[in-house]
């Protein structure tokens, strides 16, 4: 654990939390931000860079690179499983699919990927 003037700083087997103080906002910083490893031995602030102790090396990351991506990214369900039985996505409640994205060719290719998972 560590501190600064505007944030708490926690090593885990998960990478780095980093809680800041006056939001009570959390960021876990990990191996999709660059880390070589998730399992943090040591941290320690530095004016606007953070040292990072991992069990594959020493790494210096600057503040302004931890930021959480706000783009979220665009998923798309191929197919659904309920106790290990495969739900077709045109018998859910919802619409799963954005409408402008439904042809004929997407459901024959969900339809395919079903039978090959038979």
């Amino acid at each position: 654990m560590a501190f600064d003037n505007s944030y708490t700083w926690l090593g885990s087997d998960k990478g780095v939390y980093r809680c800041e103080y006056t939001k009570m906002e959390f960021l876990n910083i990990n191996k999709y931000f660059g880390l070589p490893s998730d399992d943090i031995f040591a941290l320690c602030p530095n004016k606007n860079e953070l040292f990072i102790g991992t069990s594959k090396g020493l790494v210096l990351m600057p503040y302004e690179v931890m930021k959480p991506n706000m783009v979220p990214p665009n998923i798309r369900l191929n197919r659904v499983m309920v106790n290990d039985s495969i739900m077709p996505l045109s018998q859910n409640k919802f619409d799963l699919l954005d409408t402008k994205d439904r042809s004929s060719n997407n459901d024959q290719s969900n339809s395919r990927e079903r039978d090959n998972l038979d």
